[in-house]
């Protein structure tokens, strides 16, 4: 494990050192700068080289630990890493201290605390939401078939609470998981149903241009197949014509070509993020996962019937047609996504 670490910490250095100084940035700032505002100034196109520069770094070293990861089985760095800490904590445990771990799913908006569809972070389930809604994802690799194992959050915080005065045992050591689906399994091909039956009635707006009016998403059978057709059909095509734009002469100089080169470029951005999303979660889309969770509500059983109420655990009782359209989905776009005059969660 020690070593890990230091492998980790290692590449990071080795990451910041290889990647070239922001003026090896500086052509392709000044070009998405000036694109945006013709009179922008050195200083700020010296502070987007930085910012590119500090992207890439982040990049190599994001996937040199996906690839570490996956040379030792695991899928991701994410899911590696937290098997890392449950292995440091166990190591450094003292003797007589009881240690009780708590495995969640992919981690959803609150069904009741603090309030119905809390959520303070645009993570898991939200960029694809988003990508569905606005029409960005409109293809995704993954078996419709296959169970996705998520719970809301409020219910991962009520395990979290029972285990911290959970019964002791003679290991010292329990794992707590908490997931839906070993109780009210869902599939991929029902939540993409749910995602897009609610935008054809809540249809997600652009600032310019008429309501976005979702289609079906067409499943890959392999992320491979899945990154050639768009690469294929959209991301090739984008760049061609932005190589056009800027083989005209003084493009920048006229708004038009401007314009059309930030939309290009917004496009061809966008296009980058979906196949990464997909990339990174393919793994959890093609392969059905349930969590067992007996031990879980053996531990939820013993609590008080106050505590039960107020730190409730039933993932069977979600119904998953109203969690998604009138709980998550309204609570992100108004609260994170900032969408004027969107409804409001229902409790």
């Amino acid at each position: 494990m020690e070593e890990e670490i230091q492998a980790a910490f290692a590449y990071a250095k080795h990451a910041e050192q290889a990647t070239p100084p922001a003026s090896g940035f500086l052509m392709e700032a000044r070009k998405s700068t000036r694109a945006k505002d013709p009179n922008c100034s050195r200083e700020q196109i010296e502070a987007a080289a930085h910012k590119l520069r500090d992207r890439e770094v982040a990049k190599r070293v994001s996937d040199w630990g996906r690839q570490r990861a996956m040379s030792h089985g695991w899928f991701d760095n994410y899911t590696f890493s937290k098997a890392l800490g449950e292995m440091a904590l166990e190591q450094d445990r003292p003797g007589h201290v009881q240690l009780q771990i708590v495995r969640p799913s992919g981690i959803t908006a609150a069904v009741v605390q603090p309030c119905a569809g809390w959520l303070d972070a645009f993570l898991l389930v939200e960029p694809l939401i988003q990508g569905v809604g606005t029409g960005l994802i409109t293809g995704f690799p993954g078996d419709p078939e296959v169970s996705i194992d998520v719970i809301p959050v409020d219910m991962v915080t009520s395990v979290v609470l029972a285990a911290v005065v959970g019964p002791i045992t003679a290991s010292g050591v329990q794992v707590f998981q908490a997931g839906t689906g070993f109780r009210n399994p869902i599939t991929l091909g029902r939540i993409e149903k749910i995602w897009r039956d609610y935008f054809l009635r809540h249809p997600m707006k652009p600032k310019s241009g008429s309501p976005v009016v979702v289609k079906p998403i067409k499943f890959y059978s392999t992320p491979q197949e899945f990154e050639a057709s768009n690469r294929r059909f959209y991301l090739k095509p984008i760049q061609l014509v932005q190589w056009l734009v800027e083989a005209t002469p003084f493009w920048g100089t006229f708004r038009l070509t401007r314009s059309l080169w930030v939309r290009l470029d917004r496009l061809a951005r966008q296009l980058g993020k979906a196949l990464r999303l997909a990339d990174l979660y393919c793994a959890y889309t093609m392969n059905s996962w349930r969590f067992e969770t007996t031990r879980t509500e053996r531990l939820m059983a013993t609590l008080a019937p106050q505590d039960k109420r107020s730190f409730e655990f039933d993932p069977g009782a979600i119904d998953w047609e109203r969690f998604w359209c009138e709980v998550h989905i309204p609570f992100m776009r108004r609260y994170l996504l900032k969408e004027e005059g969107h409804l409001k969660p229902k409790l």
